[in-house]
């Protein structure tokens, strides 16, 4: 028992003696700290960041309408624009001082808006004797479309100075929302024509709401370039904001064609349009919270 008392005692007194020798056999003894602090380093692995994002999306849609006249209420949705939220989860890894690879994976609304007020389509009045006038009524048109996407959007970060980096990746954004749309008429009161409503009521006013169904293509791609700047707030913190273009090459929507006789007697004939599928881009702005692991 002795024995092996004092064999541990012996090693215990190996191992607190080996730095000293160390710093004795090594006449400079700071290269052996920088050595050490670089294992120690290499021991704690890669940087991770986990963060918090929320923001507005200001996105553009728009189309070719062939075959309608300058005035025909089709016309109304060769355009639009809107402002829509988005918000979700940020993660990267630095793999050197000045690349890392991540994600963001957000909940991204889209809804954009149209409008065009020199719409005319016909219109029966009575007059003063009873009989039936067709005359141009003309009208004020609006429309809205909105549509939810859940966005995976891979990337790399590049470091372009101390906090000021640039973000690259593929967009892909899959449909978690039927495509709503609300279209929105309005006389101008000076006009002998009426809208009628559900209760047989003359208005000047028409509005309708409806939902088309699951988005047709269901799921989209495109490129996503960002700027951003990480201001710290603590040693393990950053706010961050964004700015950032998300270029999609998949079309929101599907071509049709129809025929407009909203014209057809008081300007004819009635006319074929073709409607072309609809771009649909957006320019994010958002603020995240990066926390470092």
């Amino acid at each position: 028992m002795r024995t092996w008392s004092c064999l541990i005692i012996a090693f215990i007194v190996g191992c607190v003696a080996l730095p000293a020798q160390e710093d004795v056999l090594r006449p400079k003894g700071r290269p052996g700290a920088v050595e050490s602090g670089k294992r120690k380093s290499s021991s704690r692995g890669l940087t991770w960041r986990l963060g918090l994002e929320a923001g507005i999306n200001y996105s553009t849609t728009s189309r070719d309408v062939t075959g309608a006249s300058s005035t025909s209420f089709f016309n109304t949705f060769a355009s639009g624009s809107g402002i829509s939220p988005l918000f979700g989860l940020y993660a990267e890894v630095a793999v050197s001082k000045s690349i890392a690879i991540g994600g963001r994976f957000l909940y991204d609304m889209k809804s954009v808006s149209g409008s065009k007020n020199d719409v005319v389509r016909d219109c029966s009045v009575l007059d003063g004797y009873g009989n039936v006038n067709v005359v141009q009524a003309e009208i004020a048109v609006d429309y809205t479309n909105t549509i939810s996407y859940f966005t995976m959007n891979p990337l790399i970060r590049f470091s372009i100075t101390d906090g000021f980096f640039a973000h690259l990746g593929p967009v892909i954004q899959v449909a978690v929302s039927d495509v709503e749309s609300t279209v929105n008429q309005a006389i101008d009161p000076a006009d002998a024509c009426r809208f009628v409503d559900e209760n047989g009521q003359f208005t000047l006013t028409s509005t309708s709401n409806t939902t088309t169904g699951t988005a047709n293509p269901s799921t989209r791609f495109g490129l996503d370039i960002g700027l951003g700047y990480m201001i710290p707030l603590t040693s393990t913190i950053h706010l961050v904001p964004r700015v950032g273009y998300q270029y999609m090459f998949t079309e929101y929507d599907t071509s049709t064609s129809l025929l407009d006789n909203t014209q057809e007697i008081t300007n004819p004939p009635a006319r074929v349009v073709e409607i072309s599928t609809g771009s649909l881009n957006s320019l994010q702005a958002s603020l995240s919270l990066w926390f470092t692991l």
